[in-house]
């Protein structure tokens, strides 16, 4: 069990202090931090893979069967029926699986968790032309946050396009709460200037739902 007293196991007290800023929290909050941290861990479990040589068709139809698989296993676990002569062998047998597993409620609420990343997949995905697919994790990453943002501020993420004075760039507090996080979660996109950064994201969230 997590204990919200303790800092999570990624990044410093220094990087939340920055990503709590950019989300309005004056004081430091270590149930924010963990909430934050267990939304990044399944944004990372999802995204670990490098997509970049995998075909869009081959995708979308892995990530079709994963969530077909996690919804079969979520129906047995939470509404278990079953036909014929072994209903108690296989009832017995489920039971095991369970406890061998751990907590039915935790699985559960895992499974859920994992039918709705795979759903949100999904969504960003752009239609399928063939090729290669866009940069998903990005989308899923800006997706995630986004989620994670409205839930804890309130407020619709957006970023600014500031064009005055000599140096135009992007900014606005959502667009700062990404660029914090990159640096302690996604690095690899921390290291996108402020324009490339700012288009990616001003890109990732035209794809979100109108409902979200």
């Amino acid at each position: 069990m997590v204990n919200a007293d303790e800092p999570p196991r990624i990044g410093t007290d220094e990087d939340y202090r920055r990503i709590e800023t950019a989300a309005g929290i004056e004081t430091p909050n270590h149930g924010f931090r963990h909430r934050l941290a267990r939304c990044i861990e399944h944004w990372a479990y999802l995204s670990e893979p490098d997509y970049s040589n995998v075909r869009q068709a081959t995708f979308l139809k892995a990530v079709r069967q994963l969530k077909t698989d996690a919804e079969h296993l979520l129906r047995d676990l939470t509404y278990p029926t079953y036909i014929g002569d072994d209903q108690s062998e296989q009832a017995r047998a489920l039971g095991d699986a369970v406890d061998f597993l751990g907590a039915s409620d935790v699985l559960v609420q895992d499974l859920h968790e994992l039918v709705e990343q795979a759903n949100e997949t999904l969504d960003v995905m752009p239609p399928d032309k063939g090729g290669r697919p866009a940069d998903v994790a990005f989308q899923m990453l800006i997706r995630t946050l986004a989620k994670f943002y409205m839930k804890e501020t309130k407020k619709k993420p957006s970023v600014t396009w500031d064009h005055h004075g000599e140096h135009a760039r992007y900014s606005g507090a959502f667009f700062d709460f990404v660029e914090a996080c990159c640096r302690v979660f996604a690095p690899r996109y921390a290291i996108k200037t402020n324009q490339a950064l700012g288009k990616a994201t001003q890109r990732a969230l035209k794809k979100l739902p109108v409902s979200l």
